[in-house]
């Protein structure tokens, strides 16, 4: 799988500190059940397409500057990253 700063819930759990993951939620019912673990709520309940574009650029922004994101700010993600796999692949 292929690792991105940016994270959308359909591609599974972010993990690893290569870089920060913004999560961003797809729909509003992640975004309400998981708002503490999600950075963004991309779902386009309300907003624009480009008013979520917006949020995201200036979260990534902020990010980039320093800001800690969601993860980041609970801890999680620090003990997470491995960059090889020990043992057998099938």
């Amino acid at each position: 799988m292929k690792r991105h700063p940016l994270s959308r819930t359909r591609d599974g759990p972010a993990r690893g500190r290569q870089a920060p993951s913004i999560k961003i939620a797809t729909n509003p019912a992640l975004y309400a059940k998981m708002s503490d673990d999600m950075d963004i709520n991309g779902a386009l309940d309300g907003a624009t397409l480009e008013e979520i574009g917006q949020e995201i650029f200036e979260r990534v922004l902020a990010v980039a500057w320093g800001d800690k994101s969601l993860s980041e700010q609970h801890g999680v993600g620090e003990e997470e990253f491995n960059p090889w796999i020990m043992g057998a692949i099938l």
